[in-house]
């Protein structure tokens, strides 16, 4: 497979895509005090990133917010959407929002190079990354220059497309998008994560869950671990939280930690690993217990910039 397979033309299901709806006429100004994003900032022809994070600034999760009439959508990784749901309800008891799992009511789609015969008119899509827009019933979120994210009405027909999930992470992997499960909920601040990168996080916007925490290292330039992306070859599939050796002299030493792997061919693997900012991008790296596994690091694609802080 094409390392770089978001050039491909092909159309994949995303079921592991779940879907959060706030509602209300408090939705706006108690998800701005929830969220690392500004909404302030966000119109009904336009998506962005967002983190959600516990008090001290650790991430209950990463998602895709946008405006669906009066009402806002998150989409995020179905994984950590049960825990996210259940305390933006717990703070939400005093206003005038009601969160629902909308995730029954959509099938997400990746629609990669956007040739594909099955891809309705180019025109119905955003041209811009970060643009909105709808078609029958369905949004359409350019992701990148040759990805978009479609959910489609679960009322409506299944779409053509391939089964493949390791596929759909690679995609969000070389994106830059952060993929973490729900046993590693509330470990990672979002910048580790490299959501500042990504536009996800606002940093003139004022108060909300964790901002303390969020803005001291920001600030103070005190982050000394990110997430890095990798790519190499080993027998075993390595499991979140694995551990991350480099070679110093004769020598293997700790660097750091998976936080998702896949295999998307036969033999080769991609990894979300958190290293040091300052390792040595040109020294070899393996997973520990795995002595002939190699991995190296790897560019990403230019996605979202930081729409949060001036294009809107």
């Amino acid at each position: 497979m094409n390392p770089n397979v978001v050039a491909e033309n092909r159309v994949v299901n995303y079921p592991e895509l779940g879907v959060i709806r706030a509602a209300g006429i408090d939705a706006e100004q108690f998800l701005q005090a929830q969220l690392t994003c500004d909404l302030r900032t966000l119109d009904k022809a336009h998506w962005l990133p967002g983190g959600y994070c516990d008090a001290k600034g650790k991430l209950w999760s990463v998602f895709r917010i946008f405006r669906s009439g009066d009402d806002f959508i998150l989409v995020m990784d179905k994984q950590l959407l049960p825990k996210s749901l259940a305390e933006l309800k717990k703070f939400s008891v005093f206003n005038k929002v009601e969160f629902t799992d909308d995730s029954a009511q959509w099938s997400p789609y990746l629609l990669l190079g956007l040739d594909h015969p099955d891809v309705p008119t180019k025109a119905s899509l955003p041209s811009q990354i970060g643009d909105l827009t709808l078609h029958e019933g369905g949004h359409f979120l350019r992701l990148a220059e040759h990805v978009v994210l479609y959910l489609r009405s679960a009322d409506q027909a299944p779409w053509p497309c391939e089964s493949n999930p390791a596929l759909a992470q690679v995609v969000e992997m070389q994106l830059g998008w952060p993929l973490f499960r729900e046993s590693q909920q509330q470990e990672h601040i979002p910048q580790t994560l490299n959501l500042d990168r990504i536009g996800a996080i606002s940093f003139k916007k004022g108060c909300y869950i964790g901002q303390e925490t969020i803005a001291r290292m920001h600030y103070k330039g005190q982050t000394k671990r990110r997430m890095q992306y990798l790519v190499g070859r080993c027998e075993q599939l390595p499991t979140d939280n694995d551990v991350i050796e480099r070679r110093v002299g004769d020598n293997w030493r700790r660097a750091g930690a998976v936080l998702h792997a896949v295999r998307y061919d036969s033999k080769v693997v991609a990894v979300q690993a958190i290293l040091p900012v300052d390792l040595d991008e040109s020294g070899p790296l393996r997973i520990k217990g795995q002595d002939d596994s190699q991995f190296t690091p790897c560019p990403q694609l230019e996605t979202t910039e930081s729409k949060n802080e001036s294009n809107h």
